[in-house]
Formats: C-alpha cells, sequence, structure tokens
C-alpha cells in the first residue's frame, strides 16, 4: 500500500518541514540548564564543594505527578514535560510527615512532594559519569532529599560522580494499605522506583551514565533500595544483605524494560519487536484502545474516551479488524469485530533521545473495509527511516461507522469521530512513546483521503494535527458525501426486516437498529448493490446538525470556498494505478468484464458517479474516455491500464 514512489517525496518534503528540534532553540552556551527529551528544560544554581569548588545543583526537579486529591494512596504517575525552562535553583518542600523526636513534634512538609535533586561536579566531564542515587534515611515516617540534611557536598568534591537525592511519599501517605487492591501500599518505594525510571529516561542529560546507576541508603533506608549495585552505610545483619540480593534477582529485569511504555493518561503497555524492510528492528505497541467498546447502547453514539487500565497490559499482538464485509472476494463475507476501537503505535530503534515527528495514518477501505492492522497497514518502510513514530486507527467502517438518521438521534459519521478521538489520545500519550504531540502529520489514501480533508473541514479536530497529505481523495469527490440519509437508514432497516420501518419515527428506528445483530446489519449492505460489488461505497461521510458534537456541519465545497478550515500544510497527490482496487476484478473475470462492456455507458456513469451540478456526466464520460481509453468503448488488453488510472 505504501510502495509507491510518490508516497516517499510526500513523506520525505513533510519530514523535512518537521526536523527542527526544541532543544535547538535553547542558548548553547547556558551550562545551567540541562534538558532531556522527556522532561524538558530545567535551570539549577551554583553551590559550594565543602574542600573544592563550586558545583551544580539541579533542585526540586518533578518526577512524578503531585499525588493529590484521587491520586492519593494510589501508583505515582509520570510527570509530563513542561514546554518552558523550569527554575531548579531552590529545593521543594519535604513529603508531610511528623518529627516524633524533636521535643515538640510537629508536623512539616507537603503533600505535593515528589521531586528529585540532581548535582553535578565541575568542570562538567566530557565522558558521562556513574550516577549514585540516594533513598534518604527518617524510618519510613520522615527524613528529607533536600541539601540541608542529604547534603550533595562530600560526594562533589570526588569529581567522580553525578548524585540523585529522592523525595518520596513518607508514614501513612507512603505505606498505609488495606492489604488488596483497594489501597496496595508500598506507595513510597513505587515513588522511589518511579524516579529511578527518571533517572534511566533522564540522566544522561545531566551529565550521567545510565548503565552505572548505585543505589545506596543508610538505617532503615538501607534496606530499602530496589535496583542496581546497592551500597549501604548501616546494615545491622548480613541477613539484609542476602535478603537484597534475593530481592535484586527476582525483579531486575524490569528496570531495563525498554518495551514496556506508561502514560499517564493511557496507561503502561507492553509492546514487541518487528523486523524491518530492509533496516533494523523496530518496537510496536499493538491494539491499544483509544475508545470504550461501542457494543450495546454505544451503537450509532459518539465514541466515548477509554480510562486509563491498571496494571501492564499486553501490547504485543494486533486486534481484529472492525466488522465488515469486502465485496471485492470472489465470495464476500463478514469478519471482524465491534469492539474495535483500538491503534497500533511503531517506533525505531535505537530509541530517539529527542521526540520524533508523529504521523497518523488512516486506512484506506472506501469507507467499508480496511484495515489498521500490520499485515495490511505494515509499519515496515516508515520504520527503516528511523525519522517518525507512525500510527494506525482502526475505527468503525460501513453501517456501524456512517449510518445516520439526519438528526440527532443517530447523527453519522462515527467513524470519523473514532479518527478524531484517536487523535485526542495521540495528543494526550504519544510524547511517552517518543513522539512530538507538536508535530503531528494525517494522512491517507484513496477514500481515506477525503477523510483527512474532512479533518481540516471539521472544528472537532482543531489543534490536533499539525500537517495532512491527502493522497488520491479529498472532501469534494462525488462519492465523498450521503446527501439522503434517513432514506438510507430506513432501507437497511427494511434488509434486516424490522416491520413497519418507513413509518417509524428516527428515534424509533435508531432504537431498533441498535439492536439488529452485526451480521445481519452488515449483510444489509447487499441489498443496495446494482451489480455485482457496486456501488462499492455504500456509506459515507454526512452533513450533521450543527451541535457540539458534530464532525462536519456545511457542504465541504462550501466550507473550502469560504475558506472556512483548518490552515495548516495540505500535500495533495495521487498514486499510480488507483483503480485497480475495482478494475482487477472485472478484468478477471470474463463473466464481469463481458457484462461491463455490454453496458459499458451506462455502468461507467454509475461507477464514477459524476455530477450533474456544472457539466453534464454524458460529457465527462466523453472526456474521461478521450484522456484515459484511446476513446473507445471497451475494457481490454490495450485499454486496462487506462482504467487502472481512473479512480
Amino acid at each position: 500500500m505504501f510502495i509507491s514512489r510518490l508516497i516517499v517525496i510526500y513523506l520525505g518534503l513533510c519530514l523535512a518541514s518537521v526536523s527542527v528540534s526544541i532543544l535547538g532553540q535553547l542558548p548553547e552556551d547556558d551550562e545551567l540548564t540541562a534538558c532531556a527529551s522527556y522532561s524538558g528544560c530545567f535551570r539549577g544554581t551554583y553551590m559550594e564543594g565543602f574542600q573544592s569548588q563550586q558545583f551544580q545543583a539541579f533542585l526540586g526537579i518533578p518526577y512524578a505527578i503531585p499525588p493529590l486529591g484521587d491520586l492519593r494512596f494510589d501508583s505515582p504517575r509520570r510527570a509530563g514535560k513542561n514546554p518552558d525552562t523550569v527554575d531548579a535553583s531552590k529545593p521543594k518542600p519535604d513529603c508531610i510527615h511528623k518529627d516524633y523526636l524533636s521535643a515538640t513534634p510537629t508536623i512539616s512538609g507537603d503533600e505535593d512532594c515528589l521531586y528529585l535533586n540532581i548535582y553535578r561536579p565541575m568542570p562538567l566531564s566530557h565522558l558521562p559519569l556513574p550516577v549514585m542515587v540516594y533513598i534518604h534515611g527518617g524510618g519510613f515516617i520522615g527524613g528529607s532529599a533536600g541539601p540541608s540534611v542529604s547534603g550533595p557536598e562530600y560526594f562533589m568534591d570526588s569529581q567522580a560522580v553525578i548524585l540523585v537525592t529522592v523525595a518520596y511519599r513518607l508514614g501513612v501517605l507512603g505505606y498505609l494499605s488495606t492489604g488488596d487492591e483497594n489501597m496496595p501500599g508500598n506507595y513510597a518505594l513505587k515513588d522511589q522506583l518511579l524516579a529511578l525510571k527518571w533517572v534511566r529516561d533522564n540522566i544522561h542529560a545531566y551529565g550521567g551514565d545510565k548503565g552505572k546507576v548505585t543505589l545506596f541508603g543508610h538505617g532503615i533506608d538501607g534496606k530499602k533500595p530496589l535496583f542496581g549495585l546497592v551500597f549501604s552505610t548501616m546494615f545491622y545483619s548480613p541477613f539484609i544483605i542476602v535478603y537484597l540480593c534475593l530481592c535484586l534477582a527476582s525483579i531486575s529485569v524490569s528496570y531495563d524494560d525498554i518495551l514496556t511504555v506508561c502514560a499517564p493518561h493511557g496507561g503502561c503497555y507492553r509492546g514487541t519487536y518487528m523486523k524491518g524492510y530492509q533496516g533494523e528492528q523496530f518496537q510496536a505497541f499493538m491494539g491499544i484502545p483509544y475508545a470504550v467498546p461501542p457494543l450495546g447502547d454505544l451503537r450509532f453514539e459518539k465514541p466515548r474516551r477509554m480510562g486509563k487500565l491498571f496494571g501492564t497490559s499486553d501490547a504485543s499482538k494486533p486486534k481484529p479488524d472492525c466488522i465488515n464485509k469486502n465485496y471485492l472476494l470472489s465470495t464476500p463475507k463478514v469478519y471482524g469485530e465491534e469492539d474495535c476501537l483500538y491503534l497500533n503505535v511503531y517506533r525505531p530503534m535505537p530509541l530517539s533521545e529527542s521526540p520524533l515527528p508523529v504521523m497518523v495514518y488512516i486506512h484506506g477501505g472506501g469507507f467499508i473495509g480496511g484495515s489498521a492492522g500490520p499485515s495490511v497497514s505494515g509499519p515496515e518502510y516508515f520504520m527503516d527511516s528511523q525519522a517518525v513514530i507512525l500510527v494506525t486507527v482502526s475505527y468503525r467502517v460501513g453501517v456501524f461507522g456512517f449510518l445516520s438518521t439526519g438528526d440527532g438521534n443517530m447523527p453519522g459519521n462515527f467513524g470519523l469521530k473514532d479518527q478524531t478521538m484517536a487523535l485526542k489520545w495521540v495528543q494526550d500519550n504519544i510524547y511517552y512513546y517518543g513522539g512530538d504531540q507538536q508535530k503531528v502529520t494525517l494522512f491517507g489514501h484513496g477514500i481515506d483521503g477525503i477523510a483527512t480533508h474532512l479533518h481540516l473541514l471539521s472544528r472537532a479536530s482543531v489543534g490536533l494535527f499539525h500537517r495532512v497529505i491527502s493522497m488520491s481523495g479529498t472532501a469534494i469527490a462525488p462519492t465523498a458525501i450521503n446527501r439522503n440519509p434517513l432514506e438510507q437508514a430506513r432501507n437497511v432497516a427494511e434488509f434486516c426486516r424490522i416491520p413497519n420501518a418507513n413509518n417509524m419515527s428516527e428515534a424509533e428506528l435508531t432504537d431498533a437498529l441498535k439492536y439488529v445483530d452485526a451480521d445481519v446489519l452488515v449483510n444489509a449492505g447487499d441489498g443496495f448493490k446494482y451489480w455485482d460489488a457496486d456501488p462499492l461505497h455504500i456509506y459515507r461521510p454526512v452533513i450533521e446538525s450543527s451541535n457540539q458534537d458534530a464532525f462536519l456541519t456545511a457542504d465541504p465545497e462550501l466550507l473550502m470556498e469560504q475558506g472556512n478550515y483548518i490552515k495548516v500544510p495540505w500535500l495533495l497527490g495521487s498514486v499510480p494505478s488507483d483503480g485497480a482496487v475495482r478494475v482487477v476484478k472485472i478484468y478477471e473475470n470474463f463473466e464481469l468484464r463481458y457484462q461491463f462492456n455490454l453496458e459499458f455507458h451506462d455502468l461507467l456513469k454509475k461507477l464514477t458517479e459524476f455530477s450533474s451540478k456544472y457539466v453534464n456526466p454524458n460529457q465527462k464520460i466523453a472526456i474521461l474516455r478521450e484522456e484515459y481509453l484511446n476513446d473507445t468503448r471497451k475494457l481490454d488488453s490495450q485499454t486496462v491500464d487506462g482504467f487502472l488510472n481512473v479512480s
């Protein structure tokens, strides 16, 4: 599907326009500012060594979202990237606790406390330094990661390491548990784990070697380290050392698990490796849900955003395609499932240190079929470029995606609204997969080139993408819009043998169709066929009444004339042999070819669906014959190449 040279040219032009990195915008000589692709930019300060020279300190860097409100007694969520340069010259408050060792115990600190501090010696080393991560003491109920208590001066005098000190939840907020999944506990340890992941992902930007991380603590906190080489100053018993070694042996694999991605809004997914076309392996995260399954009452409804799943979900295998019927097969059959609102994310290896541009592919299939799965919408060519993150989106097609009563009962355009929901998922989550949410290119081919154009015309899609490529299809094509949706909905109900379909109200019609067997609904498409697989594009987008959930509220041609569309770079073009999707079956089947040639003019006129708005369709057919078919009225070996370029 992506073999055409023109597509490669298009993508090359697009990529050329998005290659500027945000890191290039920062002053190169500002050594007090450190920028990491996953966490953003922080400006530190200078501190004095104990007996030696100054060193640099980056204080109060957030590694998790503040654990407030519903996030109290919950696993820590990774902090997002801040688009601006953040001040990191002052420490944050300690985690809230009560100091029972003081003469008058008082409560101090703050619940918003999941921060860490980084210290690096000067002059800056040209080579990455080993990293030491300190888990501060305090008996699980107190303590501080701040420089006034966990001071870095001795370490910095050595000029041999990067030091990280971590603040984590304490006491009741860090360890209270009901003993089950309602309040599982160990939040402080989970905070430390997330801080270690932050170190793994970002410490290179501060001059540290993520492959040489030493975790250390003392006293109670000598018992807590979870990963890496353990250095403890006050082990009370050799049995503790044995215990920690056993723990490390059982959990050390997770620390290097780059196949697991966690996003605050999307949850954690474990992907797999796939082989490039000619290049390196790449990572694939398949079957990620972006919307609630549109089943039962949610059939013929706008998509609902998928909530965050707990735990780590398997994303190593693709999900089934959306239910459809492939009329281009010799024996068309229904396949796929209604539960199908998933997407796939592919990222090249080795992983980039800077966020990559993102390309979101709207798969082809004429609004009635197609697949976002890797066997059809394969990512291999894109991954060989090592230049982009690719997202392929599965969305409702056919009767489930585009049936409409023409009013608010069944407004239609559900497939397009699914795509919009997927684009929102990309904006919320793609950063955690290594993508730049500010460099999203939407692209599609054929009928789904029409879909990409429609997103340019939809107010629902504003801000969700930054470039568009429409290949071999635009929203002003004759097949783009269904002008009589209610009539079609009543016909579908009749084909499904719903009694009294023509006399039902739109609300009654919608309720009746919601609970028809899925296969029966798909097979209702047979009733619209006038010749073999035609019309191929049975179900299409509609123009909706104006409301906050509407995707398209005016005729595409009118919106273009008025300049009422999203102003982003838009690349248009076509690919060779676009007509193959229909021509090949007709040409290879003697009976179909004979019938076609027998009724050449009438069938060609029906297949092209030329509008009579500006020029008589018969005149357009004459121009088409002269331009592509050697002015003949026959599909044969002399004209088949011309037919292949008629789409």
